[in-house]
């Protein structure tokens, strides 16, 4: 199953999902690839990984060799020194499918983008999550995303930084149920810790386990897991 996480607004939390997705669903005993799609290599460096050009070579030259990082996790580094994001949609489609039968699962981050290599990730997707930053701007904007990505694929939009002390907060986690209906996945609250454990090195749900939004991502991967069961069934 290929699962790509995207929202075209940066900074809304794509890449601390895609990395504790894939650690959560790695922990949880499935065979999981995590592919950085973004050229700054978030995902990779949170994941203390080599920053190297492997998705460049997987894709250019169908040279697949994925980072060993966890127990049950691979991760298909990126490179901010290598440029390879007009692609065909064919292609990658094809590269997906020729490793797919090896993992349960590959967990895809993506730029804030619209470039060829975004939207084909988007065309291979099994699946698509979207993290949406509980900010006014960044709700308003769902009506447009939803003209942008193929809905058919949409499982869920994931809201992140809820903070349950404010009025805001649940105001705008209502906007987006109201906009999305149905799609809205479990909440991501706000906790300190999200910044510490990209500065450390280390995804959430290892730098600290028992934190709140540890928890949710936790939570966030056995729903992610259920929803894909029941759309596959």
């Amino acid at each position: 199953m290929i699962l790509v996480v995207h929202n075209q607004k940066g900074g809304v939390g794509k890449t601390t999902t895609s990395v504790n997705l894939a650690v959560s669903l790695a922990h949880a005993n499935m065979r999981v690839l995590l592919v950085d799609g973004d050229l700054q290599g978030n995902a990779t460096d949170e994941l203390s990984c080599p920053l190297e050009p492997r998705v460049a070579r997987w894709i250019r030259h169908d040279i697949f060799e994925p980072v060993h990082a966890r127990e049950n996790l691979d991760v298909l580094s990126s490179s901010p020194d290598e440029e390879w994001w007009d692609v065909a949609v064919d292609l990658v489609q094809r590269r997906f499918s020729a490793i797919r039968s090896r993992y349960d699962m590959i967990v895809v981050d993506t730029a804030p983008s619209r470039s060829p290599w975004v939207t084909s990730l988007l065309q291979a997707a099994d699946a698509i999550l979207v993290p949406v930053d509980l900010a006014y701007h960044a709700v308003a904007g769902v009506d447009h995303l939803l003209k942008i990505v193929p809905t058919h694929r949409l499982i869920g939009f994931v809201p992140i930084r809820l903070d349950r002390r404010t009025r805001q907060s649940a105001i705008m986690l209502e906007a987006l149920s109201a906009s999305t209906g149905n799609l809205v996945a479990p909440a991501i609250r706000t906790s300190i810790e999200v910044d510490r454990a990209a500065q450390s090195g280390k995804p959430l749900v290892e730098y600290a386990p028992h934190s709140t939004a540890s928890q949710d991502y936790i939570e966030l991967a056995g729903w992610v897991v259920t929803r894909l069961v029941a759309q596959a069934g």
